[in-house]
């Protein structure tokens, strides 16, 4: 299963539910206010992730509570310190600004920042 958690967590729109996340529990409807989502997209994302036991739920009334798991935030740190550890610095084709990009040794993706 791991091997299919790491293209999950190199999506931005993960990333940016996770950072939300690490500040504390949130709705769906939450999340997706301060991102400018859907909430069904939003919610998607959730169950994926709540899938692969990277967060937590709460049932709170007839709504779902979202909150990372203390081994889904064991991971994502994990995941983050392995892309840190092997980015690399490349300059570009037309001598302007270099990008860093990250390659993830478990699952072989490439993330790029410019």
């Amino acid at each position: 299963m791991k091997a299919q958690v790491s293209p999950l967590l190199n999506g931005r729109t993960t990333q940016s539910i996770i950072r939300i996340l690490q500040h504390g529990s949130s709705y769906p409807k939450a999340i997706a206010e301060k991102l400018g989502l859907s909430q069904g997209y939003v919610s998607n994302r959730l169950a994926q992730l709540n899938a692969h036991g990277l967060v937590n739920t709460e049932k709170l009334g007839r709504h779902m509570i979202y909150s990372l798991s203390a081994d889904g935030e064991q991971r994502i740190q994990a995941h983050e310190a392995r892309m840190k550890q092997q980015t690399t610095v490349r300059g570009r084709p037309d001598g302007q600004a270099q990008q860093r990009r990250s390659l993830c040794s478990e699952c072989g993706s490439v993330k790029t920042d410019a």
